[in-house]
């Protein structure tokens, strides 16, 4: 484990420049509404609640996410974005520090019903339920049934990551760097974009296309990237924290420093956008129905990620209720 005085002297090493990042001309109101939603939800209060929340800017993530996107439609995944996060911060993590799985389990079938059917009741109904009801009633009527099904199975995916999280941390096994790297895939909420892709940013991909292993492969390799960059961007931030973070790991891996790590964790970032680049003249050459307005889409949310890790203060030293 890294010494978290480290933190302090940790740089960020060069990081290839994937693509041109764009922000959509209404994130400053994004913004808001995502945090008025969250108000109206009861899923924060007014007060230290809201001021970290507006400090972390998810809604400006989706807007740096789908920067063509209709406006309702990236407000509508500045809200998803918010929900995730406090899944992270508010079900997971407090449930793996006081050892109570069991709590998490009931949870994850509660939402599990709300995916499947907004209309059934479920036993709590508690503010992040009926925030999830009301994300499931508006994606809906979107979605096509195959984007649908695929979006229900992701999110029962992202449980299931969570719960290895929330397992690993419960116990406090070390998970090893393999398995960090699932964890991580699983618990992203990058399961979600591509059919989020498809319906905020106009690519439908017919079904057996968006089944296909070349769009596979760069889904699986546009989350990595993302997660990437993330890990980089706040390694000092987990370090401080005592968090095993993917340099960290890679140094452990390796018998080297974190800063070490760091420039480890970017050669994996400059060879992920490597097979990026190839997979996506595979996919260009087969011209697969729809996939060059879906790549499109792929390249605006890859690069949207480290403008928007620029300017969040979620990771921040001093920020209060971090994850």
């Amino acid at each position: 484990m890294s010494d978290p005085r480290t933190a302090e002297t940790l740089t960020i090493p060069p990081l290839p420049v994937l693509f041109q990042a764009r922000l959509h001309p209404r994130a400053d109101w994004i913004d808001q509404r995502s945090i008025d939603w969250m108000l109206s939800r009861r899923l924060i209060e007014p007060g230290p609640d809201e001021a970290f929340v507006r400090q972390m800017h998810m809604g400006r993530l989706a807007a740096w996410s789908c920067p063509d996107a209709d406006t309702d439609h990236a407000l509508l995944l500045g809200c998803l974005l918010n929900w995730l996060v406090l899944l992270d911060d508010r079900l997971v993590d407090p449930v793996a520090e006081m050892d109570e799985m069991r709590e998490l389990a009931e949870r994850w079938l509660s939402f599990d019903i709300i995916v499947h059917d907004p209309q059934a009741a479920t036993v709590h109904n508690t503010p992040m339920e009926s925030a999830l009801r009301d994300l499931c009633r508006r994606i809906r009527p979107l979605a096509t049934a195959d984007q649908w099904t695929r979006i229900q199975e992701a999110i029962t995916r992202t449980l299931v990551g969570y719960s290895a999280k929330a397992g690993h941390k419960s116990d406090s096994y070390r998970p090893s760097l393999a398995q960090f790297r699932h964890i991580r895939y699983y618990t992203s909420g990058l399961l979600i974009f591509p059919p989020l892709l498809e319906i905020f940013c106009a690519t439908e991909l017919p079904p057996d296309i968006a089944l296909d292993s070349d769009i596979h492969v760069l889904n699986m390799t546009s989350a990595a990237i993302v997660t990437t960059v993330h890990e980089i961007a706040t390694c000092a931030h987990d370090v401080r924290r005592g968090i095993r973070n993917l340099p960290a790991l890679l140094a452990e891996e390796h018998a080297c420093s974190t800063q070490d790590g760091l420039h480890l964790a970017a050669i994996e970032l400059g060879k992920l956008t490597d097979q990026f680049n190839d997979r996506c003249s595979q996919v260009e050459a087969r011209n697969l129905p729809g996939s060059a307005a879906y790549i499109k889409a792929l390249q605006h949310l890859i690069a949207g990620h480290p403008s928007w890790t620029e300017e969040t203060k979620r990771y921040t030293p001093g920020a209060s209720s971090e994850s």
